[in-house]
């Protein structure tokens, strides 16, 4: 879907923007029109060039992509304007320094798309999933070719058959991711609750989609006043969530 997106004097000013085709320049001021809330959209080549440079026939999308995949020439740190990349055989582009020159605002939808996993040899306490890394940093792989990685998401398991009781899946970056987004939270106090919750529960009711059960747990007891400020009731929380899956929510 398009939106409304603005951008700055910058922009034009970019040196290494200055040495791409003036075609290439205006796709790519066309991709941040339909990239979402986090500067991400699907990598679809001919779905773009069709909504984005409809009227030229001889445009190539899959170089312009490959272009502006590259490391900049002139960027310290060799980061490109995109990263294009894969999680579960899914295709993404992620526009880089996406929040530096977009606000969005706070009604729109949140992204649904998963960001390219964190920079492998640099500190990663910054990192928001917004390309903020350099090129041959940006995976735990290596790049397959101009800016494109592949990367598998770790399903989250919560595994309460075994001893010891515990979860499967979850990365300490993604513990760092959530320790940001929910500064309220203890998020390590939140996860040993879940477990010792649900293990006192028949089968039926142990979810299927581990990891937004735990952002929804979290967003609850953030918005609730956080673990420290005083712990809310899990009953409580888990007593919503049946009802909103009920109601198919």
């Amino acid at each position: 879907m398009a939106r409304i997106r603005y951008l700055k004097p910058d922009f034009f000013k970019d040196e290494d923007l200055a040495e791409i085709p003036y075609d290439i320049r205006l796709f790519f001021a066309g991709l941040w029109c339909y990239a979402d809330k986090a500067g991400r959209l699907e990598d679809r080549p001919l779905r773009l060039k069709a909504d984005i440079m409809p009227y030229d026939l001889k445009f190539e999308v899959e170089r312009a992509l490959e272009i502006l995949a590259h490391p900049k020439k002139h960027s310290p740190i060799k980061k490109p304007f995109i990263i294009r990349y894969e999680i579960n055989g899914e295709r993404y582009i992620q526009i880089v320094s996406w929040g530096k020159h977009q606000k969005p605002h706070h009604t729109e939808t949140e992204s649904s798309i998963p960001p390219p996993v964190p920079p492998k040899n640099k500190e990663k306490e910054n990192y928001k999933g917004n390309g903020e890394c350099s090129y041959s940093e940006c995976s735990d792989h290596e790049p397959i070719k101009n800016g494109q990685i592949t990367v598998k998401e770790p399903i989250i398991k919560l595994i309460l058959d075994e001893e010891p009781k515990r979860w499967e899946g979850i990365t300490e970056e993604l513990k760092e991711l959530w320790a940001k987004s929910y500064p309220g939270c203890d998020v390590e106090f939140v996860l040993q609750e879940m477990i010792a919750y649900w293990d006192a529960q028949p089968k039926s009711k142990r979810k299927i989609n581990w990891k937004r059960t735990i952002v929804n747990r979290l967003k609850w007891v953030q918005d609730h006043g956080g673990t420290k400020r005083g712990r809310q009731s899990l009953e409580e929380w888990a007593a919503e969530e049946d009802a909103k899956e009920r109601q198919g929510k």
